[in-house]
């Protein structure tokens, strides 16, 4: 194909977008797309150039997948105890055979329940199909333009192509600031953290729970109102070996984080799945980082925290498929802030299994629940004094005869003057009170270093 240039895209899609008009070019598709190869470009720069309110992008841990997202062409949101199966039906609703890259970006939250009102903007579920994206598959870049079927008349039309005309494409260098800290708080704080800890203590030394994952909110406010696209333009620094992610549904409200561990990938009958659990900090040099990895692999705790998951998602992996074996060996998982135990699995589907049914069986796991799961989300109800909303929740894509989805941890909630960091971690026999909270502190480290910098000695009360 003869290269192009981002005018010339415009104007390919913009002439595409006219003929919809012409009602013959419908197909009985629920969402039509127009896509066309584009030059090269850095996605999140062109996100960070775009002035819609609406914005999204996600990367994969391997480098292969891109995308940035601007408005809105489809949006499927609720704010109650969501179905899976009417969910994933909606989804594939949407979705066709006739452009395998239309897709559904989104998450649900981690209780699947109304949440509290700081997740109003999310639901207990939302998922998107934007109006304009720029992606990557294995290095080759499109631009496309997404909008329902039952959407098109000559107003939207016109609309939409007012709108391809304040699309920018630039690959500038972005520069932002952070504001100054104001207040920092822990919820719970380390007194509380002591008391919750020790109330799942037995008498006898032995824990109330196989395994019970507590995790910890920290509460940052700053003098003046954070850009969410500053954080996360600074944190995908750190995205090495990290699924990559950020959702913002109004002006100065967003979801972000880089996440080590993948939920499920579903590829036709095709599925894989990994336990990502059993966690050491990395070493302040290659020296103490392979003394690191070695303490990992040797430790008993660890490997028994790792051992409830892959379990877990072993057996539930074996009720869904034909075939199921374990994507290799044994490994660890080397992310900027720590080192973390992985076994990965990979099966054939049997014939009518959905993603709500693998859904339904992975979600939670005990990596962000505990074990016995249903006694240990009970404590966590109880015990956690915050609402989780879409942290540990599920968060990544559906597509046709394709989902992709991976958990939600090492994220930030912005809200205006507001960053709000979630981290938690598995809680097993050999656990300590002073361990735990300090694993946390390591596994916040990197949005500590970003947001306060050198006020990191600035009291959380």
């Amino acid at each position: 194909m003869e290269r192009v240039n981002f005018k010339q895209v415009k104007k390919i899609i913009s002439g595409n977008i006219f003929r919809l008009l012409d009602k013959g070019s419908f197909r009985k598709q629920k969402i039509i797309r127009i896509q066309a190869p584009c030059p090269d470009i850095d996605c999140f720069s062109w996100l960070r150039a775009q002035t819609s309110e609406n914005k999204l992008y996600l990367a994969d841990r391997n480098g292969e997948f891109e995308v940035a997202g601007v408005g809105i062409a489809d949006l499927i949101k609720g704010d109650e105890k969501c179905d899976y199966g009417k969910l994933f039906s909606s989804l594939h609703q949407g979705v066709s055979g006739e452009n395998k890259y239309l897709r559904y970006y989104g998450g649900l939250s981690f209780y699947n329940r109304k949440s509290a009102k700081e997740w109003d903007a999310f639901g207990s579920y939302c998922f998107i199909i934007p109006q304009f994206e720029v992606f990557k598959i294995k290095g080759k870049a499109f631009f496309a333009f997404n909008i329902r079927a039952d959407h098109i008349n000559s107003l939207t039309i016109k609309k939409s192509l007012e709108d391809l005309e304040g699309i920018m494409f630039s690959s500038e260098a972005f520069e932002g600031d952070i504001p100054s800290v104001s207040s920092l708080r822990n919820f719970p704080d380390r007194f509380a953290w002591e008391r919750i800890f020790n109330a799942k203590i037995r008498a006898s030394g032995k824990m109330l729970f196989d395994k019970i994952v507590l995790a910890r909110k920290t509460s940052i406010d700053f003098e003046r109102e954070v850009d969410p696209l500053v954080l996360f333009s600074r944190l995908r620094a750190y995205a090495k070996e990290s699924f990559s992610y950020y959702f913002q549904p109004a002006n100065g409200i967003a979801f972000l984080g880089v996440t080590p561990e993948r939920l499920f990938k579903r590829n036709g009958l095709l599925v894989e799945s990994e336990a990502l659990a059993g966690t050491k900090p990395r070493g302040k040099n290659e020296i103490e980082d392979i003394s690191h990895q070695q303490k990992l692999s040797s430790s008993v705790k660890e490997d028994l925290e790792h051992r409830y998951v892959v379990d877990w998602i072993k057996n539930a992996l074996s009720s869904l498929c034909s075939t199921l074996e374990p994507l290799g060996a044994r490994s660890i998982l080397k992310v900027p802030s720590a080192l973390h135990l992985l076994t990965g699995f990979k099966g054939k589907l049997k014939k009518r299994i959905s993603d709500a049914d693998i859904l339904s069986a992975l979600h939670p796991t005990p990596a962000v629940g505990g074990y016995p799961l249903n006694k240990a989300l009970a404590a966590i109800i109880k015990i956690e004094p915050f609402d989780r909303g879409w942290y540990t929740g599920p968060i990544g894509f559906v597509g046709y005869d394709y989902a992709d989805f991976a958990v939600a941890l090492r994220c930030a909630l912005v809200r205006g003057k507001n960053v709000s960091l979630f981290a938690g971690a598995g809680i097993v026999e050999g656990s300590t009170a002073e361990d735990e909270w300090q694993e946390i502190e390591n596994k916040n480290s990197i949005y500590m270093r970003i947001l306060v910098g050198q006020s990191k000695e600035l009291s959380a009360v």
